[in-house]
Parts: structure tokens; sequence; C-alpha cells
């Protein structure tokens, strides 16, 4: 995000949390700045080496610009969804592709500075999570399956997921 700032060592801690947990995504937590009010994004978050998609799906710890993830993994995911229907949500559909198919890393030290305003954010435009699951829902599991190869780790987590998207 254009707007949002890191900290001047988050990198460096990033790569170390990588390194010492062997990870090939990390995320961290963010000061959320609206306004003049600035607070940790998320409470209670402790640091995680091994977040599933089973997590991803219930409680996306994944904010944007706080992202260090290897170029293979990027690719092996196809990236970011481009087409219209994923405005706003195209980074979270890439994160649960990513999630299935390798753990996620999470620090909770906030190493962003999130500037959000509520008044223009573009996520307005969804009136629910369950909007975005009829949306997230059908491609993900279009895209597992044409990339089923890639990993059964997670096929456990596709169920709750799917029994999700059939009760919205």
């Amino acid at each position: 995000d254009s707007d949002d700032t890191w900290n001047a060592s988050k990198l460096e801690k990033e790569l170390n949390f990588a390194r010492e947990n062997n990870l090939n995504f990390v995320c961290t937590n963010a000061n959320r700045l609206v306004g003049k009010r600035r607070a940790p994004y998320f409470q209670g978050h402790a640091n995680r080496a091994d977040i599933s998609f089973s997590e991803v799906t219930k409680d996306n710890p994944v904010i944007c610009s706080s992202v260090i993830v290897k170029r293979e993994l990027l690719l092996k995911v196809d990236c970011f969804p481009e087409h219209k229907q994923f405005t706003a949500i195209e980074d979270y559909a890439c994160w649960l592709k990513i999630a299935l198919i390798s753990d996620l890393g999470y620090m909770s030290e906030p190493l962003v500075e999130y500037a959000d305003n509520p008044k223009i954010t573009i996520r307005s435009i969804w009136n629910s999570s369950k909007d975005q699951y009829r949306v997230l829902i059908p491609y993900i599991f279009r895209w597992y399956k044409s990339n089923i190869e890639l990993s059964y780790r997670y096929i456990s987590s596709l169920v709750p997921l799917f029994l999700a998207w059939l009760r919205t």
C-alpha cells in the first residue's frame, strides 16, 4: 500500500524470523493509523511460524504491506488474481493459495505504519465476508484442483471452508 511505511528494521527482523523458522512467507503486525489515532492492528497475537490455511480463513493476520515472500512461492500460486471481481481481495486470494501449500509466519511486533481511512477505503465495496467468500471459494477450489500435485497437506482444511461456503 503506497501510503504505508516500514519500520527501519522491518526487513532485517523478518528475514531473521524467516531463517530461524525455515519460512518462505512472513508478515507482521502493523500500527493502524486512523486519523490521529494509532494502535496495533491485531491485539493479543503471538509470533507464529505455523499459521495454516484454516486459520487464514477464520482470522486473516496478513497485512499486505508487511509481507515478505519468496519469489518462487509467489510464482507457484500465480501471484494475485487480476480479474475485476477480486478488487480489494486480490491479496487475500493470494495468501489463501500460499497457505494451502506453505505455512505462514507472523510476527506480532508492529513493523509497518498502516494508514487506514474507513471513509475512502476500497474494501467498502464488499458488504460482508460472505460476499467475499462467494468469489474466493470457487476460485480457490479451481486453482487447487488444477494444482493438486503441489500438496495434499491442507486438503482437510478445504472441508470447513467448503461447508462455510455452502451455508452462505
